[in-house]
């Protein structure tokens, strides 16, 4: 059994392991409602989207998992992400807010890993220029909580569909994410934008698995030096850079590789912008 193999099996046996504190979180959430409900003053509607994210067991099994499988603590964080997603409107997030990054193949999901995670791909040499931090904060935050709120539905309705067929070791936490560097010439400097994102990515801990870094050259290692400052260990544990036959352990290369260079191919026949699209609108809509 290969280091993949084993961590989807130590997650299936937490999950197993700690089903009745996950219940218990979702009932301590829902005590939390008509609190949530005055405090923002939520319509019927608002009300049975947060019912809906609430009974999301899996990213709950993410917060108890993050957080040592403290209840308490893990409902606390949740709350305050519960509020930062009511004050931000993360459930009114639609892929009209990120269209304009779609028209090229920046990021699309492809398939699945040889565990059965989904693989999200993100080529940077599509990654465009910004006039100043404000600008591409406002363009590419959304994207990024989009990418993320996605991933988080598409578990939750894989591990929904392997549990139905009894597939055994059913639990698909998080992705496998494929980040390529090549021909990447427009990537921000502002080490502040940096932080913003990982304050995001931990409203969806456990989420983002495995993070290859693809055609990785020695013009980013400055970047790569900053960033890991303020990541953490177990963070820093599961960003690798792999070279070719790694990555044909992880996944089928004639599905995602065209070469021994790393270069990502398109989707199946299809432009991965229109994957992108018929992806996304279809577990969008579907939640």
């Amino acid at each position: 059994m290969d280091f993949h193999q084993k961590k989807v099996q130590e997650t299936n046996e937490l999950y197993e392991e700690h089903a009745d504190t996950v219940e218990k979180l979702h009932a301590a959430l829902r005590r939390e409602i008509p609190l949530l409900t005055q405090e923002f003053q939520l319509s019927f509607a608002q009300v049975k989207v947060l019912e809906l994210f609430m009974a999301d067991k899996l990213t709950l099994f993410r917060y108890l998992r993050r957080n040592q499988f403290s209840l308490p603590v893990a409902l606390s964080l949740l709350l305050d992400t519960i509020r930062w997603r009511i004050t931000e409107r993360i459930d009114e997030l639609s892929i009209t807010h990120v269209q304009d990054l779609l028209q090229k193949p920046l990021c699309f999901f492809n398939g699945f890993d040889r565990v059965g995670r989904p693989i999200l791909i993100i080529q940077l040499r599509y990654f465009s220029a910004y006039e100043n931090t404000d600008d591409l904060l406002a363009a590419v935050l959304p994207l990024i909580i989009y990418l993320l709120e996605t991933a988080r539905k598409l578990t939750a309705d894989l591990t929904k569909q392997r549990q139905k067929q009894n597939i055994p070791k059913p639990i698909i936490s998080d992705l496998l994410l494929l980040v390529d560097f090549k021909d990447a010439s427009h990537l921000p400097k502002d080490f502040s934008l940096v932080q913003t994102f990982i304050k995001v990515f931990k409203r969806y801990p456990g989420t983002a698995g495995m993070v290859n870094l693809l055609n990785f050259g020695w013009m980013y290692q400055g970047m790569w030096q900053m960033i890991k400052m303020i990541l953490s260990q177990e963070a820093k544990s599961r960003v690798a850079f792999p070279k070719y036959k790694d990555l044909r352990e992880m996944i089928d290369g004639s599905q995602l590789l065209a070469g021994k260079t790393g270069d990502i191919k398109k989707n199946n026949g299809k432009t991965n912008a229109t994957f992108f699209f018929s992806f996304f609108g279809f577990f969008f809509f579907c939640f």
